[in-house]
């Protein structure tokens, strides 16, 4: 499942538009870089990665999708709350976040006139629908939002993953909360590098989750989730 969206997304190309401002930062590369050093198993996981991606870019050098499909990928939102305004967010916001998550992925939004000039003819629609599951891991009907009750959510980072996580092979799970660890707006692990596979998602603080208070609304707030996308689908 990986693999799949790994190649579409690195195939295709994203360009992620978040202008530097005073807000918090993306913590996925110094994770990330934490890891491949004091994990030799992400070390590895992370070169066979990029040992597949260029084999796989020098033999399909003008991939094409042989059939015009849209790739569904289900998500788990894990609302982390210590039942707070601010971290215990409605589901209208999850829906929100996740709308501008499908725009941004399929080219919808409306800025395409500011992307460089040096990526312009690299943007394409991915094709790709994220969607809130239906079904939990018990084969349950579900909304596809959990609430978790946690002090946590005002030092949030890895620990979050330790209390809820549905099985990242068929969820991708993402984790809000009030306040991350080191300042951080959100982050995500490249695929293979994360602690654990139960770990594999993103984290994103509420303030820079979709367009609706408590975020910011900016910019970079409502697309922090886009971001972070990219970096879970491999994209460094």
């Amino acid at each position: 499942m990986k693999r799949i969206f790994t190649l579409l997304a690195l195939s295709f190309g994203l360009v992620s538009m978040v202008n530097a401002q005073h807000q918090h930062h993306c913590d996925a590369e110094r994770r990330t870089n934490e890891q491949v050093a004091t994990n030799p198993q992400a070390a590895l996981n992370l070169q066979m990665l990029e040992q597949f991606t260029q084999e796989y870019i020098k033999r399909n050098p003008d991939y094409n999708r042989s059939a015009q499909t849209t790739y569904v990928i289900p998500m788990v939102v894990h609302i982390m709350h210590d039942y707070g305004s601010q971290s215990n967010i409605p589901t209208a916001n999850v829906h929100d976040a996740i709308r501008i998550l499908n725009r941004d992925f399929n080219i919808e939004n409306p800025d395409t006139n500011l992307i460089i000039p040096a990526f312009k003819n690299r943007i394409a629609g991915l094709d790709i629908e994220f969607r809130l599951a239906k079904i939990d891991p018990e084969g349950n009907c579900t909304d596809g939002i959990t609430r978790t009750y946690t002090e946590l959510t005002n030092n949030g980072g890895e620990n979050l993953k330790d209390l809820i996580s549905w099985d990242t092979d068929k969820y991708y799970n993402v984790w809000v909360a009030a306040n991350l660890s080191n300042g951080a707006g959100g982050y995500a692990f490249i695929p293979g590098t994360a602690p654990s596979p139960s770990h594999e998602g993103v984290v994103c603080r509420s303030s820079q989750f979709g367009s609706l208070a408590p975020s910011g609304g900016s910019n970079l707030a409502a697309r922090t989730l886009t971001h972070e996308t990219g970096h879970y689908l491999s994209l460094i």
